[in-house]
C-alpha cells in the first residue's frame, strides 16, 4: 500500500512539474502577432489633380496618376472590395501628390485628419475628397463636350477603356447621365464619326462593362489601321 501512495505521489508531481514548464515556455514565448498586409499606394495609385496633362488618368513611370477625383474615388471604391478598409482609410494619404497632398497637409486641421485615418469606413474620405476636388458643373459640361476618342487617339494607342473611363468621369461630374445605359450613349456618341460607323449603336439595357468589351475588341484594328495616321494626309 505504502507503495502505491508513493507512486500517486511522484505522478503528482511529475505533472505538475510538466504543467510549470509550460506556463514557463509560454511566458517567455512573445504573443504572435497577425500580419498586417504590406500596404502599397501604386496598388491604388496617385491622386495628382494638377499635374500637367490633358488626360484624367496618367501612367508616368510605370504607375498611374489620377487627375480626376472621380476616377480616383473610384479606383478607391474597387480596391476597397478586396482589401480591408481601415488599412486604406490609415494610408490612403500616402497616395496624394501636389494640390492633393498640399490640402491633407495644411487645409486639413488635425483633428479631420486623425479621424479620417482611424475610420474603418472609407465613405468620409470620399465625400471630403470629392467636395474639395470635383470640378465646376461649366467645367465638367465642357470636358464631357470636348472628351472624344479620334483617329488619333487609336495612332497613339490610347486605351479605349482610359476613353470610357473619362466619358463616365464627366458624366458623374455633370449630372448628365443619371443610368449606366445614358453613359454608354454618350461613350458612343463622342466616338469619331469614322469609328462610331464600325460598332452599332448600344441597346437599351447595355452595362459599361459591356460596351467596354466590344471596344477593346475594336482596339486591335483601330491602332493598326490608324498607325500612320496624320491630320494632314487622313492616314
Amino acid at each position: 500500500m505504502a507503495g502505491d501512495h508513493s507512486g500517486n505521489a511522484q505522478t503528482i508531481t511529475m505533472e505538475q512539474m510538466l504543467q510549470a514548464m509550460t506556463e514557463m515556455f509560454n511566458r517567455i514565448q512573445p504573443p504572435q502577432q497577425p500580419t498586417a498586409p504590406q500596404w502599397k499606394a501604386s496598388e491604388i495609385g496617385y491622386f495628382w489633380p494638377d499635374l500637367p496633362s490633358d488626360s484624367d488618368i496618367v501612367d508616368k513611370d510605370d504607375k498611374p496618376y489620377y487627375r480626376a477625383v472621380y476616377a480616383f474615388t473610384n479606383r478607391v471604391r474597387v480596391f476597397g472590395q478586396i482589401r480591408n478598409k481601415a488599412t486604406i482609410c490609415r494610408n490612403l494619404d500616402t497616395c496624394f501628390c501636389g494640390e492633393a497632398l498640399s490640402w491633407w497637409t495644411n487645409e486639413l486641421d488635425r483633428t479631420t485628419r486623425l479621424g479620417l485615418q482611424q475610420d474603418d469606413d472609407i465613405e468620409p474620405y470620399y465625400q471630403k475628397l470629392e467636395a474639395r476636388f470635383k470640378p465646376t458643373l461649366s467645367e465638367a459640361l465642357r470636358k464631357l463636350q470636348t472628351t472624344r476618342y479620334t483617329p488619333l487617339d487609336a495612332r497613339n494607342k490610347k486605351p479605349v477603356t482610359a476613353y470610357v473611363g473619362e466619358i463616365v468621369t464627366a458624366v458623374k461630374a455633370s449630372n448628365q447621365g443619371n443610368t449606366e445605359f445614358s453613359q454608354v450613349l454618350l461613350a458612343w456618341t463622342n466616338l469619331d464619326l469614322e469609328l462610331r460607323e464600325t460598332i452599332d449603336e448600344p441597346q437599351e439595357g447595355t452595362t459599361i462593362g459591356q460596351f467596354m468589351e466590344i471596344l477593346q475588341r475594336k482596339q486591335t484594328n483601330w491602332f493598326d489601321k490608324y498607325a500612320n495616321y496624320s491630320m494632314r494626309n487622313n492616314y
